[in-house]
């Protein structure tokens, strides 16, 4: 009645509005109506209002909203329900439609009649009728939840935005943006103290002309920003300014979602110390790349590795003039010319390696080598060994040719020896033949000339080869001096000569140099030294001496050679190599991220080589148990063998990775995050994979934890849903009970009172028909008028009629007497303890109840009921329960055979040639369709129930989910999904027994129910 009652309000100003708009009364009938319908199936609130701001038509949905009925909302303006400060704004916007006749959208919040605040979203129109009559329609969305979202997604860019300004403070660079008209827009830190406004918020507005100190570069700042912006381009530029000092600035436009241009993004940086830095290391890569070039012979770095293995991390390009290999062939394989030392001066040559190894003292050898094709060379080395930090030996030194030496060598002293054989029997037989001495004469003018040959072609060698080459006599002063000495010191050869080698000598290396000239004075071999020297323009060098004494065949110091080079810019590089390593070293010292290095071997195997201290804390393993150690040794043969697998993936992708894992350190389980990072050398081959890792177990726990958290939430949902249903299904059967109850009583009582006439009518009748029958026998003739009324009754019919007609009435009687004992049987649904009760009369009683299913209608035949019914006792159970599962069953057992039923009358055209079988059987299924109902006493403590049907069966897909809540496979409308869940949990449940479900498709479908006889 309520509902009608807002209908017929609703109606009434509907009608009010259609006649404002002239419609004859049918069209306001149907207007009304049918705009009725349309706002109250609106969800979004609907609302109007005429010129004196009161509400004319509301929707349920508006009601339902504020929380008003609706009679306690027609009438009224905003004031008689809303706050005051709410009404006034309502009653604003309002009048601003009504004075200007545009529609207004706006947001508000509203106070509802529970005393809620909502925040709405409203659009308000203008609507006006022929009479000139203005109304207001309106719309409300509720936008409370967008606006609660908006709250947390505005407290979380500030926390994003708080995190990104920090990170912005602690880059080195100086960061700045600016928007489209140049003025600043945020900055970090360092920018702004630089720019001398202290804080990044200080700058939040300005422009260039407005910073101190760049004023006079406003103008070409904002043309740079202008070209970034207009073309869409960044720009990196390296500036010197008139402070010799380099600036790195970078532009970059910043764009928007939609990729428009909104401003722009800049960083300063100053390189001047890199800048600095990079040029002179050019210089000394140039100059040391001059200098390996033009050396005769070949320089080289030697190291013996811990493990004794050899590499030649460095050869020049005169390795190939030497050896006719190049750099990278002996890199590649250092034994090709280790191999080539002459067998006699194979030991001599290893001995010297391993004494310069051990006593870190200069290494000189001088030898021969035999190439393959039997060529052989002579070789002159000198090297200066220097211990690394990893127990390795590296030895930088110079390898030459000097087999033209050895050679002249050899001919001048054989030309000696011959000489003086010649001279000896020239003299002999200078008595015996002027003409044999004019021939020696003759050999010996042209020795002569051969040795004359040979030392100019040693001066020419001298005087061409890059290295410095100079000769001193036993007093250390200067008798040659080659140009490459010249232009080493700077000083001309005629400036030299004769003179003491202090002039070449720095005070701080005096001692060191006075050593090196006692050595060479007392004859103790060759020396090669390292040490400061100056040059004639004051500048101080760093030079490689190699010192050898000219020694005469009696033993006589003749004077000393030596060979110098400018290592300068070399040692220079080196000490900036080194100092990079240091660097770097820091860093991975003193990084806080756990870091570790893992080498690739050559047979595919892994090692550790680096394990910093960040690693050993995070990990509780020392770095000394690590180095060398494969990952099995370090982490267990399991978590081991899966870190190996990961190093293999790294190498196949051939790019950085990064994974979860959980590894085990001291008997406790944590999860780490890693990202490995592949290493390539010259060849482009991994040799090594440096991996960074972090401790993520705390976010791994509160992932288990939220997940289980998770599962435990849909768990109870899923038993407050199952709970919610049972309750729902009970209350439904429990009042469904008391109403087939009261009807069965109230159809009972009357039942019985015909029943119990029926006899006395049927005693009456026989009496009535008797006492005819006498009066024809008697009175044969009757008179005229009981003629007549005796041929309108038919009385002959009536007397055969009559009895029949009565026991129809009984036959009807007794059924309707069935049908209430049955229905007083079912309604025992609502009784909540357990009773003793006969099964078979509670499945009686459901299959009186589906008895209009089961016989016979136009379009198919009776559903045959066969029973085999054996002889139980009584079963405790909850009766009324027990019988909602008989009546689900056998439901779902009618609702199959009607569908086989529908499915056999169905022609087919898709198979003509069907087996003879399966016609049998479908002949079979059409004809007769059955339910067969079998109880029987399983054990002393058990009963089962089967019903089966002879229908089409059951999909196995659909039989995995015939338990399920809300599972159903029958249309819309025709099955909730609930009747075999709640079966299940009454069966299962509720009286500790199973129930299952046996089909296959085609075969039809059994139900099998196994309760206990007696609950325990």
């Amino acid at each position: 009645m309520q509902k009608d009652n807002k209908i017929n309000e609703s109606g009434d100003q509907l009608q009010k509005l259609a006649s404002s708009c002239s419609l004859d009364n049918s069209q306001e009938d149907f207007s009304a109506t049918f705009l009725l319908q349309i706002i109250n199936g609106t969800e979004d609130p609907i609302f109007v209002k005429d010129r004196q701001h009161r509400l004319m038509l509301l929707n349920d949905a508006f009601c339902n909203f504020l929380g008003f009925k609706r009679e306690e909302l027609i009438g009224k303006s905003d004031y008689d329900f809303f706050p005051k400060a709410e009404a006034d704004v309502f009653w604003e916007k309002d009048e601003l439609v009504f004075t200007t006749g545009m529609t207004n959208e706006n947001e508000e919040s509203l106070t509802d009649a529970q005393g809620v605040t909502h925040f709405i979203s409203t659009k308000k129109s203008l609507f006006q009728d022929s009479a000139g009559n203005q109304f207001l329609v309106g719309n409300i969305r509720d936008i409370t939840q967008n606006i609660i979202q908006s709250k947390q997604i505005e407290v979380e860019l500030r926390h994003s935005k708080q995190l990104l300004q920090l990170v912005i403070d602690n880059i080195p660079q100086l960061i700045f943006w600016k928007d489209l008209d140049s003025v600043y827009l945020g900055c970090n830190r360092k920018f702004a103290q630089v720019t001398g406004v202290d804080s990044p918020e200080n700058i939040v507005g300005l422009r260039d002309y407005d910073l101190p100190g760049k004023k006079d570069k406003a103008d070409w700042y904002r043309e740079c920003d202008r070209r970034v912006m207009e073309s869409g381009i960044p720009e990196l530029e390296i500036i010197r300014n008139q402070q010799e000092s380099w600036m790195n600035t970078n532009k970059i436009p910043l764009c928007n979602a939609q990729g428009d241009v909104v401003g722009i993004l800049g960083t300063y940086e100053d390189i001047t110390k890199r800048k600095i830095t990079e040029e002179a290391l050019r210089h000394s890569e140039a100059k040391l790349q001059k200098l390996s070039a033009n050396v005769p012979g070949m320089l080289y770095q030697f190291m013996l590795h811990p493990d004794g293995s050899i590499s030649f991390p460095y050869i020049n390009s005169g390795s190939y003039e030497l050896y006719g290999l190049t750099p990278e062939q002996i890199q590649a394989n250092p034994n090709l010319i280790i191999s080539i030392v002459h067998p006699d001066e194979r030991q001599n040559f290893e001995q010297a390696i391993a004494a310069s190894a051990q006593t870190l003292q200069p290494w000189q050898w001088e030898g021969r080598i035999v190439f393959p094709n039997g060529q052989i060379k002579w070789l002159q080395a000198a090297s200066r060994p220097e211990l690394q930090a990893d127990g390795a030996i590296i030895w930088d030194g110079l390898i030459m040719d000097v087999t033209r030496l050895k050679q002249a060598e050899e001919a001048l002293q054989q030309s000696y020896a011959e000489l003086e054989k010649q001279v000896e029997a020239r003299t002999k037989e200078l008595a015996h033949s002027t003409e044999a001495l004019q021939a020696e004469i003759i050999e010996r003018l042209h020795a002569a000339a051969d040795l004359r040959a040979s030392q100019q072609r040693l001066a020419l060698l001298i005087q061409q080869t890059p290295i410095g080459v100079i000769e001193w006599d036993t007093k250390f002063e200067i008798q040659e001096w080659n140009p490459a000495a010249e232009r080493i010191f700077g000083y001309s050869k005629s400036e030299v000569l004769g003179r003491y080698l202090d002039f070449l000598v720095p005070e701080v290396a005096r001692e060191h140099v006075k050593q090196v000239t006692v050595a060479l004075l007392q004859q103790q071999g060759g020396t090669w030294s390292v040490n400061e020297n100056l040059t004639k323009d004051n500048r101080t060098i760093i030079c490689e001496w190699y010192n050898s004494p000219l020694i005469a065949d009696n033993g006589k110091l003749i004077s000393i050679a030596s060979m110098v080079l400018d290592i300068t810019e070399l040692k220079r590089a080196e000490t900036q190599l080194k100092e990079k390593e240091q660097f770097l070293r820091s860093v991975y010292d003193g990084s806080e991220h756990a870091i570790f290095v893992v080498d690739v071997l050559k047979d595919g195997d892994f090692c550790f080589t680096g394990w910093n201290p960040a690693t050993e804390r995070a990990t509780g393993i020392n770095r000394i148990d690590v180095i060398g150690a494969t990952p099995e040794s370090v982490h267990g043969a399991v978590e081991g063998a899966e870190i190996r697998k990961r190093y293999l993936s790294c190498l196949e992708a051939d790019k950085p990775i990064n994974y979860e894992e959980c590894l085990t350190f001291h008997n406790q389980e944590s999860w780490w995050l890693t990202t490995i990072n592949p290493l390539k050398d010259s060849e482009s081959k991994t040799y090594r994979l440096v991996g960074t890792t972090f401790n993520i177990t705390e976010r791994k726990q509160a992932e288990t934890q939220l997940k289980q958290q998770k599962e435990d939430l849909e768990r109870a949902i899923k038993e407050l849903q199952q709970t919610q249903m049972q309750l729902v299904q009970s209350e439904k059967m429990s009042g469904l009970g008391q109403l087939v109850a009261g009807v069965a009583h109230e159809i009972n009582n009357p039942v019985n009172f015909i029943y119990g006439n029926l006899a006395h009518a049927d005693d009456y009748t026989q009496d009535l028909l008797e006492m005819v029958q006498l009066y024809q026998q008697y009175y044969p003739e009757p008179i005229l008028p009981i003629q007549e009324l005796a041929q309108d009754i038919d009385l002959e019919f009536l007397i055969e009629d009559l009895p029949q007609m009565l026991n129809s009435m009984k036959v009807g009687a007794q059924r309707i007497r069935d049908i209430v004992v049955s229905l007083r049987t079912f309604s025992r649904m609502d009784e909540a303890e357990m009773k003793e009760v006969n099964i078979h009369e509670g499945i009686d009683s459901t299959l009186m109840i589906l008895e209009h299913r089961i016989k016979s209608t136009p379009n198919r035949c009776s559903i045959q009921i066969v029973k085999e019914y054996s002889d139980l006792p009584l079963v405790e159970c909850y009766a009324g329960q027990l019988n909602q599962v008989f009546m689900n069953i056998l439901a779902n057992a009618i609702d199959a055979l009607e569908e086989s039923l529908l499915q056999k009358k169905l022609p087919s055209v898709d198979s003509p040639n069907n087996s003879l079988k399966s016609h049998e059987n479908e002949q079979l299924t059409t004809n007769n369709p059955q339910i067969h109902i079998r109880t029987q006493l399983l054990t002393p403590n058990q009963v089962q129930i089967c019903i089966a049907d002879n229908g089409t069966g059951i999909p196995e897909a659909v039989k995995e989910r015939l338990f399920e809540p809300f599972f159903t496979t029958k249309p819309i409308g025709k099955g909730t999904g609930m009747g075999l869940s709640i079966s299940y949990q009454i069966i299962c449940q509720k009286h500790g027994g199973s129930l299952k479900c046996i089909s296959q498709l085609g075969s039809g479908t059994e139900f099998i129910i196994n309760i206990p006889l007696r609950q325990e």
